[in-house]
């Protein structure tokens, strides 16, 4: 009795040391990320698009990019509800905890409190990464969220439809941030499927049935609430033709890099097709063998992989959304290897490597696929953002500006932004216009809007590849432009089209050349 007390009483020793190295992980590596300059783009263009949805714009309308309206209505929140240089680094931390607690829950009901431990480590460390996106907030970790706490939900309740439907209400939610997390619907209609073959049971059963009925019920409600939010502001019409077009063009421009036509389709065909065909075949195989947590995890693996390599631009933060099913994966593997190597201290350790580097795999594949078939030689990883050489400098550097945010310029030159030029023209729209008033820059520079309190001009808040990829995306700017003059307008751009330059010389705005650090900027009137 003494000797189980006491076993009791070491494991519960363990398991509260490895808590704290994952609290102290977590802590440790998601700090510095508060001290960070506003730089990102992406993150830039959620908080321009909140600022102006919380001052009278409407979404698809007034403010535009191309994903669903998820992300825009909690970056809203977040602006309106948070200090602008805190909303963003917070949102992400808290996104970040929510999953890494998913993440243990969902180890802990497949393998126990050993795989919870070792996957939840794994995922606090390449979740916060930089060189992953792991500092920043995107459309990709607030689905993943939603998405983990879905199939933990699916995984702990095997017969109420009542939490069917929350499960299917939570992935519906991860469809309103990014498309692509239809996937995510599959992966969770799958799991009482996996789960019935796993068990010696007819999969398709009524009770199945039943939950895979109430599964698609929450996701419907989830999309249908938000289709009658949109319907009541008026905007629902630009939404579908943004969601239909824009966004399919986008992954169509970008799906297949510089291979065009034809076997660009068909090479973003095979790389999508290839995860998602292995991942039911191995889950099938798996199940009937009654390897129950191995099925489980290749059948969500294979989707959330496909997902994350749909475009072959590489950008880090579209691994987030696979990279809770990596972790678990990789820790059930790797302790199943160490266990019969009988090495298994190891194991913590090499998973979190081994999570680093599949997803620095799954970012890559789809570019070394795009160089071959385009005849040539095989690519770096992209380091969009803090470049992984640089990971050592931005802790360095980050927590000297911590302790003293005085200190270290060298950190705000780790970030491939011209916040020079962000604080200039910022400072150009508070000199020369009111609160009130509507500005816009011709480019892109992060955060302008927001920093300097003032609503664009023209629905596009940044000119970037969404920008790029609408044929008649300038022609419409320039009609926002002509039914709101901005008081300010600043030229970040190589050459000023001959459109802008008759829309400025007809509404006599005067130059101040190379007044915004270097880029003219033009004054309206009055």
């Amino acid at each position: 009795m003494a000797r189980s007390h006491m076993a009791m009483t070491w494991r519960t020793l363990v398991s509260h040391r490895w808590a704290l190295v994952i609290v102290g992980a977590f802590v440790l590596l998601r700090v510095v990320s508060f001290a960070e300059p506003t730089w990102y783009s992406d993150e830039g263009t959620y908080a321009n698009i909140g600022w102006a949805l919380n001052h009278g714009a409407r979404l698809y309308v007034d403010v535009w990019d191309n994903k669903p309206p998820g992300v825009y209505w909690f970056s809203a929140f977040l602006i309106g509800n948070l200090p602008v240089t805190i909303a963003m680094p917070l949102a992400a931390t808290l996104l970040t905890a929510i999953t890494a607690a998913c993440v243990a829950m969902i180890g802990r009901i497949l393998g126990g409190t050993r795989i919870s431990t070792i996957a939840t480590l794994a995922y606090v460390v390449v979740a916060s990464l930089p060189n992953l996106h792991g500092n920043l907030f995107n459309a990709e970790l607030c689905g993943a969220a939603a998405v983990a706490l879905a199939v933990a939900v699916a995984l702990r309740t095997t017969t109420s439809l009542r939490w069917k439907v929350m499960a299917g209400v939570l992935v519906g939610v991860a469809v309103l941030f990014k498309a692509v997390f239809a996937v995510d619907v599959v992966v969770v209609l799958g799991i009482p499927v996996i789960i019935a073959l796993a068990d010696g049971h007819r999969p398709l059963t009524a009770p199945n049935m039943k939950a895979a009925l109430a599964i698609l019920v929450g996701s419907a409600l989830a999309v249908v609430a938000a289709v009658l939010v949109l319907l009541g502001q008026g905007v629902l019409g630009p939404a579908i033709t943004v969601l239909t077009q824009h966004d399919v063009s986008y992954v169509a421009a970008y799906g297949s890099g510089t291979v065009s036509g034809v076997a660009g389709t068909l090479l973003t065909l095979i790389r999508v097709a290839v995860p998602i065909g292995v991942g039911i075949g191995l889950a099938v195989v798996l199940a009937r063998r009654r390897h129950k947590t191995a099925a489980l995890l290749v059948w969500w693996a294979g989707w959330d992989l496909a997902a994350a390599m749909v475009s072959a631009r590489g950008f880090p933060h579209y691994v987030q959304q696979a990279e809770p099913v990596i972790c678990l994966a990789l820790a059930v593997a790797l302790s199943a290897v160490w266990r019969r190597c009988g090495r298994r201290r190891l194991v913590a350790a090499a998973t979190v490597v081994a999570a680093v580097i599949t997803c620095e795999a799954v970012l890559w594949i789809p570019l070394a696929e795009i160089a071959l078939a385009d005849g040539r030689g095989l690519p770096g990883l992209i380091d969009d953002g803090v470049a992984t050489s640089r990971v050592p400098a931005y802790y360095a550097d980050g927590y000297r500006r911590v302790l003293d945010p005085a200190t270290s310029p060298a950190f705000d030159a780790l970030f491939p932004a011209n916040l020079t030029l962000q604080r200039a023209a910022v400072q150009i729209f508070d000199s020369h216009s009111s609160p009130g008033d509507r500005v816009f820059v011709w480019g892109s520079i992060p955060w302008v809007y927001v920093l300097a309190e003032r609503v664009p001009a023209g629905r596009y808040t940044a000119l970037n590849s969404a920008y790029y990829v609408d044929s008649s995306a300038e022609t419409t700017l320039l009609s926002d432009l002509e039914a709101h003059p901005p008081t300010v307008l600043v030229v970040e751009a190589h050459t000023t089209p001959k459109p802008l330059l008759d829309f400025l010389e007809r509404h006599r705005y005067q130059r101040q050349a190379k007044g915004a650090a270097g880029n003219d900027y033009w004054l309206l009137v009055a």
